[in-house]
């Protein structure tokens, strides 16, 4: 999965799985980046996007579905 983040700030995103775990997370400059779903499994999952002062900028929900 790609995700794109454009402000030109690094930020930072954690991915939260349905049962409320964070898979994974990440402190990245401004640009496009890949996330590693092959390891996640089946289902839905709630991107956090967070600017680098610390306000929450953006959430997505998203489904890893092969």
């Amino acid at each position: 999965m790609a995700v794109e983040w454009n402000p030109g700030a690094q930020f930072s995103l954690r991915a939260i799985n349905a049962a409320g775990q964070e898979v994974w997370s990440g402190l990245l400059p401004s640009g496009t980046h890949r996330l590693p779903v092959d390891s996640w499994a089946e289902g839905w999952y709630f991107l956090h996007f967070t600017t680098a002062d610390g306000q929450r900028a953006h959430q997505l929900k998203v489904m890893v579905q092969r």
